[in-house]
């Protein structure tokens, strides 16, 4: 009279079997004598329900028979406050959750570790998200890194802990990708040689990972082994690879693909042979040709051969061939500036796709020169899809003065812009930029407007003001304005982030 059995007798339906009968003298048994044996479909579903039942009350707890662990060292660091402590147990029961880094960086700066209690939590946010591990291992001290070693998923803290090349061999795959990251961060071209050295025992599913990784500290060490990964037999794999080299300054993919690419754009010389615009001749065209075909070549080095919607074939494939191409290539080609050369570019009639090339170009080379000027193309063009992108390769100070005008003129672009650099994005704003937005934000709840996507993005602001500004955050809004009911719920969300960041900085204070 187990539960199986009668799992096996509902399978098999009651029409043809009936339930386990009762037997011997035990309670469970006593208890199934009472039920009515001519109701089978009852009989079989109470059965059922007191054989689970006294299985789950009578199961004794699971034994650990191995070696007791070492005890933990003592802590050399003392804990986070009450307060500090109490603050970190709300962002992990999930209120304002994306400040947590900022309480991880807090407690970094002030020496402070998290509450011991809380050390579990903190570990599966780890877990979770590999982008915390690197910012958690301070705050873990003695205790959260020998409970980490305690449990298999948090094995990633042997991994980022401790440059040990055994983790690597045989850990874990979460100390495996943990151990890998901060190799990369700290002795890349080590980190290159062990991959080398490793690469044909890996197994196919890890392999994607494993080359993503290279992006970290990509290098010229990096560079034979990308061109091997050109002909992994996993897609994913080669695409990696293609784009990695083609951000590698002065790789070998770069050449080619310049080889490729400067025949096909032809600088065409203005009404009087001029190459700039003068006062009495006309800025010289680009004129483009598209590639004839995508050989096997060009799918080795990354060009994917089926359009997105809306676009040609053909122009597809040069989109793609600007991108891999280095971007200095224009410039010494033709002796023009940047801002020239996509002025030349701009009345051609390949002016979009040339557009779209180069902006892919300037983001997966980080060229921020080039970024810069593009950013200032797209809006003129204007193309709107190519400015985030952009405006993220840009530093912060230039991000900030690229958006602080759009800002003072309410445009769309301004509030599109805002709302992509704001959650998740890796940008600090400054002081004097946090008031332009505040002061922005001010201006545009005044509005009579139902500004929906905006008071939903509020809340992703607070994280990036700058510290000094929160306090001012509170002040100078237009409650007394006819639009006040509509966006006070999306600011009363917005400045219960704001409070709990001044209460974090307090708390570490």
């Amino acid at each position: 009279m187990k539960f199986p059995d009668y799992v096996q007798v509902a399978l098999l339906g009651t029409g043809r079997q009936a339930p386990p009968a009762a037997h011997g003298d035990g309670p469970l048994a006593r208890w199934l004598g009472r039920l009515d044996s001519s109701d089978r479909e009852a009989a079989l579903l109470s059965g059922a329900a007191l054989a689970a039942g006294h299985e789950r009350a009578g199961r004794l707890a699971a034994r650990d028979t191995g070696p007791t662990p070492e005890a933990c060292p003592k802590e050399t660091h003392p804990w986070a406050g009450e307060s500090a402590g109490a603050l970190l147990r709300r962002l992990l029961g999930g209120e304002h959750p994306n400040l947590l880094p900022e309480w991880l960086a807090l407690a970094a700066s002030a020496g402070r570790l998290a509450p011991p209690e809380l050390l579990p939590g903190l570990l599966d946010a780890g877990a979770a998200d590999s982008g915390q591990q690197e910012p958690l291992l301070p705050v873990l001290g003695e205790r959260g890194r020998w409970l980490a070693a305690q449990h298999p998923a948090w094995a990633w803290v042997r991994g980022a802990a401790v440059l040990d090349e055994a983790v690597w061999h045989t850990g874990a795959p979460e100390a495996r990708r943990a151990f890998l990251r901060r190799l990369r961060a700290e002795q890349p071209a080590r980190a290159a040689g062990l991959l080398a050295a490793t690469w044909p025992q890996e197994a196919a599913e890890d392999r994607s990972w494993i080359a993503a990784a290279l992006e970290s500290g990509l290098g010229p060490d990096d560079e034979a082994f990308l061109e091997a990964a050109l002909d992994d037999r996993r897609k994913e794999v080669r695409r990696l690879a293609a784009g990695l080299l083609a951000r590698l300054p002065g790789s070998a993919l770069g050449r080619r693909m310049a080889e490729r690419t400067r025949p096909l754009l032809r600088l065409a010389p203005g009404p009087a042979g001029a190459r700039r615009k003068t006062e009495a001749q006309g800025p010289a065209v680009i004129e483009a040709t598209l590639p004839p075909a995508c050989d096997r070549a060009l799918l080795r080095d990354g060009v994917e051969p089926k359009p997105p919607p809306g676009i040609g074939e053909k122009a597809w494939w040069l989109i793609q061939m600007i991108e891999a191409t280095p971007l200095g290539t224009w410039s010494d080609a033709w002796v023009l500036t940047p801002a020239e050369v996509l002025a030349a570019a701009a009345t051609g009639e390949w002016a979009k796709e040339l557009l779209e090339g180069w902006a892919r170009a300037a983001v997966r080379q980080g060229d921020a020169a080039w970024a810069a000027e593009l950013f200032s193309a797209a809006l003129a063009a204007p193309r709107a899809d190519l400015l985030e992108p952009l405006l993220a390769a840009l530093p912060g100070p230039e991000r900030e003065a690229r958006l602080t005008p759009l800002l003072a003129a309410g445009t769309d672009d301004a509030r599109r812009l805002l709302g992509a650099t704001g959650p998740g994005s890796r940008w600090s704003w400054s002081a004097a930029f946090s008031r332009a937005v505040l002061d922005w934000l001010r201006r545009e709840t005044a509005r009579q407007q139902d500004e929906w996507s905006l008071r939903s993005r509020l809340q992703g602001f607070a994280p990036l003001l700058h510290p000094d500004t929160l306090a001012e955050a509170a002040a100078g809004w237009p409650v007394d304005a006819a639009s006040w009911e509509f966006w006070s719920r999306g600011v009363d969300a917005f400045l219960a982030v704001v409070q709990c960041r001044a209460d974090l900085h307090a708390a570490f204070r």
